[in-house]
């Protein structure tokens, strides 16, 4: 493991680690970190960019004006999130609270069970959400989604993405060609047409391992229906909870509850919030 005894700012440029680092300070505004194991950070991480294959562990909060954000291929941890993007293939465990942040986590995302809260923003997770406190008393919109893995839905979003602008790309070399083949008087040709042909066959190919891709991607989507929203003190209007595509609307203060869906709808439990 490497160890780095100083903060890192943007004056870093983008630090690479080939294994796993410690941190013993912050990471600033504008820094870049891509790091091939887990990071660990005792401070705070303003508005920078961490890339990790494995876990992103901060010591103290995720802050800044919004711009910051974590992609990581294992789990993610901090005191507390403010206005932050996070991106776990794991779950997501805030000690504090997560406010205005953006969160996929394929797994369970959990806040700490007597003062942890989710203001705002919103929350996308594979599996289950617990918090002490959800939404706030100022009218502050909180959006929650359990029971579909958010990681793997938007990868698939960008594979469809990309074949739909390779699909265009290629449309709009087919017609090149055919417009040079009518003109086939013209010197040189032959030659285009079959150098055009060659990059629209890679492309066609390139479409086909994208549209592969997509479906073993869809086979892995499975929903977890027994996904909850546990609200453990108070939850705060307006909420949006959505479980497995079944959403509700809940404009009204409760608690403790536990969000639950049944057949296609959603219901509030409060008699069995443990």
């Amino acid at each position: 493991m490497k160890a780095v005894n100083e903060d890192i700012g943007r004056s870093t440029g983008c630090e690479i680690f080939e294994d796993s680092v410690e941190v013993d300070g912050s990471v600033r505004t504008g820094a870049r970190l891509t790091v091939h194991g887990d990071i660990t950070i005792r401070g705070d991480v303003e508005d920078a960019v961490i890339e990790a294959d494995g876990d992103v562990r901060i010591g103290g909060g995720f802050l800044g004006t919004g711009t910051g954000m974590v992609l990581c291929g294992g789990n993610f941890a901090a005191m507390f999130v403010q206005g932050q993007r996070i991106e776990s293939k794991g779950s997501v465990e805030v000690t504090k609270a997560i406010v205005s942040g953006t969160v996929f986590a394929s797994r369970d995302l959990r806040t700490g069970k007597d003062d942890g809260a989710i203001v705002g923003g919103e929350i996308h997770v594979g599996g289950s959400v617990e918090t002490a406190v959800l939404g706030s008393r100022r009218p502050v919109q909180t959006r929650i989604e359990v029971g579909v893995d958010p990681v793997l839905a938007l990868r698939i979003e960008d594979l469809e993405r990309e074949a739909l602008e390779l699909t265009r790309k290629r449309i709009e070399f087919l017609k090149n060609m055919a417009a040079i083949e009518e003109n086939s008087g013209h010197g040189g040709a032959a030659e285009s047409v079959l150098d055009i042909r060659a990059v629209t066959d890679a492309m066609q190919a390139d479409i086909v391992a994208a549209g592969e891709d997509i479906i073993e991607m869809r086979k892995q989507m499975v929903l977890d229906t027994r996904a909850f929203v546990r609200v453990r003190k108070v939850s705060f209007p307006p909420l949006e909870i959505s479980i497995c595509f079944s959403k509700l609307i809940h404009d009204d203060q409760t608690g403790p509850v536990v969000f639950r869906r049944l057949e296609d709808r959603i219901i509030l439990d409060t008699w069995n919030t443990e």
